[in-house]
């Protein structure tokens, strides 16, 4: 049996049903105990996970069913590709706050101390 980045496993010709219900009872069962591990997380601790999930997936199904426009395509990916170029090599930023002017760090100083 072979995975395919697309989520199918191929399997060769001389599967039986047999060998299909036993991999189907072993992911059924790696599965049940990977939630009983905690492998996924729940709503309570991942709030509106739901709710996201169900809009990409609306999202995913309308875009197979109504096409985009290749310009409006290509004019988003351009929009991105510069959203990721600005925001590349950005410093990180800091907890601490940035006293530049002489007055507010005069107030900092003062109300530290």
């Amino acid at each position: 049996m072979s995975w395919v980045g697309t989520g199918r496993c191929l399997s060769n010709m001389d599967f039986t049903p047999a060998d299909y219900q036993e991999i189907k009872t072993k992911l059924v069962n790696a599965a049940r105990a990977m939630h009983q591990d905690g492998w996924w997380l729940s709503e309570e601790q991942q709030p509106g996970r739901n709710r996201k999930m169900h809009r990409g997936l609306v999202r995913e199904i309308l875009g197979t069913l109504v096409p985009v426009p290749k310009p409006l395509r290509v004019f988003y990916a351009e929009v991105m590709r510069r959203k990721h170029d600005d925001h590349e090599g950005l410093p990180q930023l800091s907890a601490e706050p940035v006293l530049s002017h002489p007055e507010l760090q005069r107030l900092s100083s003062t109300a530290t101390s």
